[in-house]
């Protein structure tokens, strides 16, 4: 994704976890990335369309767009293009790569374009399991703990 923000590379671990690519790699809180990105984009709604001309599309901000998100599969891609917002009704404007057509479709694909790193990142400081760990070394002012299994 690339908004505001700035980039946002993000890839699904397994059915249920997802860990960030960039800006900095790391595991990611699945919840939030489902409820944040996931099921808004599955909801995306077409709300109109027209065909995507070269003028309506400069007119349309797409010259310049707010965003891009793009969805990758093992064997393809799909990139959403967000041109401008509606200032009317806070529709947003949007073009899927590969198609004649421009979509408006509910201001909720901004929200997508506006996720931070931070709000997404696991809180926890390492991901590890307890289970493997092997060693664990304290080193206190004065004193060294090592435990190992």
């Amino acid at each position: 994704m690339e908004g505001p923000s700035g980039v946002l590379e993000i890839s699904r671990l397994g059915s249920r976890d997802w860990q960030a690519l960039s800006p900095h790699p790391g595991p990611l809180d699945a919840k939030r990335v489902e409820e944040r990105i996931v099921h808004p984009l599955r909801g995306l709604e077409i709300l109109s369309m027209e065909p995507a001309s070269p003028a309506r599309l400069r007119a349309l901000g797409f010259d310049q767009p707010l965003g891009r998100i793009t969805l990758g599969w093992e064997d393809s891609e799909q990139e959403i293009t967000v041109g401008s917002v509606d200032p009317a009704t806070g529709e947003a404007i949007v073009r899927a790569s590969g198609e004649g057509m421009i979509y408006t479709v509910p201001a909720s694909v901004r929200g997508i374009l506006q996720q931070r790193y931070l709000e997404l990142r696991d809180r926890l400081v390492l991901a590890l399991g307890i289970g493997s760990l092997k060693s664990l070394e304290v080193d206190l002012p004065g004193a060294l703990r090592v435990f190992e299994r």
